[in-house]
């Protein structure tokens, strides 16, 4: 296998650290305010599931005011593409395998070249769609700054890439076992 010489990891001499309450250093009502709750995250995947519905039954594009962002892969289509995606790259990985027991040898850089190999269409997707999604947050960002520094209100609408957020609080914290889902988390 052969490395890309112009992939590097680098790291920044300037470190900065930003200090993050602990989940036992919040009260009551600072954990309700910044996290779901079950009954909410049920009602945010029947709006996944009604959106998904109408999406299967052929809604127009042009209508804005479903949210399809995140939800591409629990379609019919998607989720058979999903399926055929790992399967294939499981197979391929196998056989890898499987030819390299048959040789008496062990090649794990061998194994990796195979999964991105047959892998390769899956990363080019998730580029092009983490590429529409920067450019529609850069957008929103824009807008955002614009209408604070001229005293503008923006119009109440949809937030059509993230419409189920909670807008109080935006914090992201990682889900912990047996814990509320954080406010912000994904839907699907």
């Amino acid at each position: 296998m052969t490395t890309n010489p112009n992939r590097r990891v680098a790291f920044s001499p300037n470190v900065m650290i930003i200090p993050i309450l602990s989940l036992y250093d919040y009260t009551t009502s600072e954990i309700s305010a910044a996290w779901f709750n079950g009954e909410e995250m049920d009602d945010i995947a029947n709006r996944c599931f009604k959106v998904l519905a109408r999406m299967e039954s052929g809604f127009s594009k042009k209508v804005k005011k479903y949210c399809i962002r995140g939800l591409e892969g629990h379609t019919t289509i998607g989720s058979i593409s999903k399926r055929k995606n790992r399967s294939t790259a499981l197979t391929a990985v196998l056989l890898e395998q499987s030819k390299q027991r048959v040789e008496n040898r062990v090649d794990a850089e061998a194994i990796g070249a195979t999964y991105r190999r047959t892998t390769t269409s899956c990363q080019l997707w998730a580029q092009v769609v983490g590429k529409r999604d920067n450019e529609t947050a850069i957008l929103c960002s824009e807008d955002i700054y614009e209408a604070i520094h001229t005293n503008v209100q923006l119009p109440v609408q949809q937030n059509r890439t993230m419409p189920f957020r909670k807008q109080q609080n935006r914090n992201r914290t990682k889900r912990l076992p047996g814990m509320f889902e954080p406010r912000g988390a994904r839907a699907a």
